[in-house]
């Protein structure tokens, strides 16, 4: 009798696993065939459903987070992001994934309501840059990337994370530490502001450049 229970919950256990498996591939091949022609709203939809209710790999993701911009869908992203770092951030490939999204959406949005909404808005609303803020929720996941893992690709997005916002004229914000215990503030940006502002670097009374010694 023992046997045959064991037996039974074995049987389930597979058919269950057969199903979810079918049940995937199903989605992933519809929401591959929208994103093929280009239904950018309709792909995004299936992808979603599919890494959120599923399993996600980082090509789905990306294929994701690809349709969402094409179909303006920007002010969605960051409930989206949420939710797949909650669900697969611990995942080292997934982990990277999620970082170099942020480099993929717009890094400035509007607060309204006391809300903010990433990407073009029309009508009211103070516009914001959430670029720092970006930038640390992306070392974050970075770092806890376990050392085994930190192949080509980590290093490749760690480059990328570490000199945004810190190219050019703000190559000196290089020189102070990123608090990653800490999400930085909105920053206030007027509404015909595009892009990064660059900042000079600060100077004492003397009109001298401020260094950080260690």
């Amino acid at each position: 009798m023992k046997k045959l229970f064991t037996i039974l919950i074995f049987a389930i256990v597979v058919s269950y696993s057969t199903f979810a498996a079918e049940n995937w591939s199903a989605l992933e091949r519809k929401a591959d065939t929208e994103y093929k022609n280009n239904n950018w709203k309709d792909a995004f939809v299936l992808y979603k459903k599919n890494i959120l209710e599923n399993r996600v790999n980082p090509t789905s993701y990306s294929h994701a987070v690809y349709c969402l911009k094409k179909a303006k869908l920007e002010n969605e992203f960051d409930s989206f992001f949420t939710a797949v770092s909650k669900k697969y951030g611990k995942n080292p490939w997934m982990a990277i994934e999620l970082a170099e999204s942020k480099r993929r959406v717009s890094d400035f949005g509007y607060i309204i309501a006391g809300k903010f909404e990433r990407g073009y808005h029309r009508g009211g609303g103070q516009r914001v840059s959430c670029l720092e803020r970006d930038r640390v929720e992306a070392l974050r996941l970075l770092f806890c990337v376990p050392q085994s893992d930190r192949t080509g690709n980590f290093y490749e997005a760690m480059d990328f994370i570490l000199m945004w916002g810190r190219q050019y004229n703000n190559a000196w914000r290089l020189q102070y530490l990123t608090n990653l215990n800490k999400l930085p503030d909105y920053e206030k940006r007027n509404r015909y502001y595009y892009g990064y502002r660059a900042h000079g670097a600060p100077v004492g009374t003397d009109g001298k450049p401020i260094f950080y010694h260690v």
